[in-house]
């Protein structure tokens, strides 16, 4: 037991890690398939992170990601799966979430890592989240395709300033029949 635990929890935060979030990532994908079940996708990026190690040293640098974590599993729902994916960059898997109800979460986590995350900011760079959120869709060829349009959200949220949540609506099946 220890050492699956090893392998799949991130030792800095205690969250989940990359290997078993890409685990839930397609055994959600797959009940999303065969039930429908609407999952979103949401990805946590911290504005100016290099900027802590930089000036404040590592040690501040991985506290810093140890209060992000702490705001993350606050927040997550039971059936959520929060995880960090490497770096500064975290994810949450939020399986019954509409795309209105996922914005709402994702600005609650955005407002409170602000107040908190205020410490390890300079005068000139203020430390942040960008979050970038999507859904699941039946367009989707695989998981990936959800992966990717949230990291899409996370760089539009830094390329308006971050500090943000950018939604990036799912593909759907046009509603038009082309006949011949």
């Amino acid at each position: 037991r220890k050492m699956f635990e090893q392998a799949h929890t991130d030792a800095l935060t205690g969250l989940n890690n990359r290997r078993r979030f890409m685990q839930s990532l397609e055994a959600s994908f797959d009940i999303f398939v065969r039930y429908g079940q609407n999952t979103c996708v949401v990805t946590f990026d911290i504005d100016n992170f290099k900027g802590v190690n930089d000036v404040l040293g590592h040690p501040r640098g991985d506290a810093a990601l140890q209060v992000v974590a702490d705001i993350l599993s606050s927040h997550c729902r039971k059936p959520d799966f929060c995880g960090r994916l490497g770096g500064d960059e975290f994810v949450v898997l939020c399986p019954h979430i509409s795309m209105e109800e996922v914005f709402t979460f994702c600005e609650r986590i955005r407002s409170a890592c602000y107040e908190a995350l205020e410490s390890y900011s300079s005068s000139s760079k203020r430390v942040s989240l960008s979050i970038g959120a999507t859904c699941f869709s039946r367009l989707d060829q695989s998981p990936d395709a959800s992966v990717l349009r949230s990291d899409k959200g996370v760089y539009q949220s830094k390329s308006l300033g971050g500090n943000r949540t950018s939604l990036i609506q799912p593909p759907t099946e046009s509603l038009t029949n082309s006949s011949s």
